[in-house]
């Protein structure tokens, strides 16, 4: 009579509103696998429908799948004290796999449905201990294996953390599209839809964004008018942008990066606002007694021009540092000029950039699990990551 193998797993997601990575761990910090799937925010997708796609990403993180780990070969982090068959019974079991999974998520711990990603993960084999982490503490992660520092995410929404101790200690916006969000996606594709309508309108300054976007909805008569006088075109696109939820607007946000790429000026005044309020929000959290990296993450914080020379210059740039133009021509009066206000008592840490919180998802478990995550243990696991997501396509 044999006892029941158990095989314990270490497994980090990174579930957004979006996509959903996992990460699959040995003891060393080696990426075993990564798998993907659809949205796994319960606020934003639903708890059944979030529940079902951290499954899907952890099973396609599995080597090969859960079933696989079952055939006794595989052996991640090391089998845990084996435990005897009930008493009486003559039936061997095959090997449990526990899986010690950190999730991390925005803003969704009370949405959060535990039974029913435990029994999700039940399906696919595995008897999972779950832990919530915030996604931006997993987006930190992803950028050092520091215990100090601050984290900005930018994406349709935005919001920075101050991180002391390997916690998060302080938390700036992230409030939404109505009450915050300042300088994230939709912040700017809100910019970009009222500059366009003031200039087609012929009350603000005339600019490319007009034109982008009314090829962007469609819309390619230029000329009529209709009986009240106003183009046509200006009148069909606010009745279509009003239709829309207000944060789809956040996909406009790209027509200013493009135009502002042409040197248009009213979308460089927009992206300049952008990086003020990013720099702003950087400021609520930061402490000039902690310094450490700055972790940027989301897909308008990578790709705004000069954010990071904004961001230094925000928190401790040399004296008389050059603070990109806040105006904003739709409204001026909601950017403030923090150039008067930068402090210079300390060097601020370098700025890294990741494209999602998979990384830190994956440290955060290796973490749980009793593992001391250093240097030598982060660089192994981005490398591992990194090359397992070059094979995964």
């Amino acid at each position: 009579m044999g006892g029941i193998e158990v095989i314990t797993m270490l497994i980090g997601v990174d579930a957004g509103g979006t996509s959903t990575r996992a990460v699959a761990l040995d003891s060393a910090g080696r990426c075993l696998g990564v798998g993907t799937a659809g949205g796994g925010n319960p606020v934003s997708r639903g708890p059944e429908s979030a529940a079902a796609a951290v499954r899907d990403a952890i099973l396609g993180a599995l080597p090969g799948g859960a079933g696989t780990l079952t055939e006794g070969s595989s052996d991640p982090v090391g089998p845990a004290d084996a435990t005897g068959p009930a008493p009486g019974s003559d039936v061997m079991a095959g090997p449990t796999i526990r899986a010690e999974v950190v999730l991390a998520m925005a803003g969704a711990r009370a949405f959060f449905d535990r039974e029913r990603v435990v029994n999700q993960l039940a399906e696919i084999g595995l008897d999972a201990s779950i832990t919530v982490e915030p996604d931006l503490l997993a987006t930190f992660c992803s950028g050092s294996p520091e215990p100090d520092g601050y984290a900005l995410v930018a994406g349709t929404g935005a919001a920075a953390v101050r991180v002391q101790g390997g916690r998060v200690r302080a938390t700036a916006d992230g409030l939404g599209w109505l009450l915050g969000d300042g300088g994230s996606g939709f912040w700017i594709g809100h910019r970009v839809v009222r500059a366009a309508a003031a200039a087609l309108d012929g009350r603000g300054p005339e600019t490319r964004l007009s034109a982008m976007l009314l090829d962007e909805v469609g819309l390619t008569d230029r000329v009529t008018r209709n009986a009240a006088g106003r183009l046509t075109a200006l009148q069909t696109l606010v009745d279509r942008l009003y239709q829309e939820r207000p944060v789809e607007i956040s996909r406009f946000a790209a027509l200013a990066l493009r135009a502002a790429d042409d040197g248009d000026p009213v979308a460089l005044s927009i992206l300049a606002g952008a990086r003020e309020r990013l720099a702003q929000t950087l400021r609520a959290v930061h402490r000039p007694e902690v310094v450490g990296p700055i972790v940027v993450g989301g897909g308008i914080a990578r790709r705004l021009p000069d954010l990071d020379r904004v961001l230094q210059a925000a928190i401790g740039g040399p004296a008389g540092a050059d603070v990109a133009d806040v105006s904003d021509v739709a409204d001026v009066s909601d950017v403030a000029d923090i150039s008067d206000v930068a402090d210079v008592s300390h060097t601020p840490g370098p700025v890294v950039a990741v494209p999602d919180g998979a990384v830190g998802a994956a440290v955060l478990a290796l973490r749980r699990g009793g593992i001391a995550v250093d240097r030598a243990v982060f660089d192994r696991l981005t490398a591992s990551v990194d090359e397992a997501r070059r094979h995964a396509g």
